[in-house]
């Protein structure tokens, strides 16, 4: 997997989903961000993209999700 964001802010939606790419091995992913320098990031194995993911939205799958009171 390759992850990366573009430079500006905002939601992740408008700054992220353009540049999260899934390729079936690491050399493939390789190639894709050979082929495009200008977009930063990194990549990913499965256990790397897993933990990212659960960090990222694991509480919008949660029985309890986190409110603004929990803070």
């Amino acid at each position: 997997m390759f992850v990366g964001a573009d430079a500006g802010g905002g939601p992740s939606a408008d700054c992220c989903c353009d540049y999260l790419n899934f390729f079936s091995d690491r050399s493939a992913a390789q190639a894709w961000a050979d082929a495009h320098p200008a977009v930063p990031g990194q990549i990913l194995d499965q256990q790397q993209a897993e933990t990212l993911a659960d960090q990222l939205f694991g509480q919008l799958l949660s029985d309890d999700p986190v409110t603004e009171d929990d803070d």
